[in-house]
C-alpha cells in the first residue's frame, strides 16, 4: 500500500454520526419579549445540528406565561409524550432554564 492508496482510502471513507434523538420546547410571554420563539428555535436547532442532535418533536407556548404549569399547552403536551412514553428521546434543548420554569431560571 503506497501513500497515494491510504490518502485515497481516507477520502473514502464515510464518517458515521450517531444522532441523538431529542425533542425542543420555546416559550415565550409575550411578542415584545427579547427573543421570541423562532429566535429561540433558531438558536436550538443551529446548536443540535452542530451537536449531533435530531429534533425529532417540538413543542411550543407562544405568548404564555411560564409562571403556570396548567396554563401551558405545549408544556403538558410534552410531558404527557414523556411520561407515556409516545416518543423515545435522551434529551430535551431548551434556548434558557428560564424559558422552561420561571422559578429555577
Amino acid at each position: 500500500m503506497n501513500a497515494y492508496s491510504i490518502i485515497l482510502r481516507r477520502r473514502l471513507r464515510k464518517e458515521v454520526f450517531i444522532m441523538i434523538p431529542c425533542i425542543e420546547y420555546t416559550r415565550a410571554s409575550t411578542s415584545r419579549q427579547e427573543y421570541s420563539v423562532g429566535d429561540q428555535d433558531k438558536s436550538i436547532r443551529s446548536w443540535a445540528e452542530r451537536n449531533n442532535y435530531k429534533i425529532v418533536r417540538s413543542y411550543c407556548d407562544d405568548g404564555i406565561s411560564g409562571h403556570y404549569a396548567a396554563k401551558r399547552p405545549g408544556f403538558l403536551s410534552m410531558i404527557e409524550d414523556i411520561t407515556a412514553e409516545r416518543i423515545g428521546v435522551k434529551a430535551l434543548l431548551i434556548w434558557d432554564s428560564f424559558r422552561f420554569c420561571p422559578e429555577y431560571g
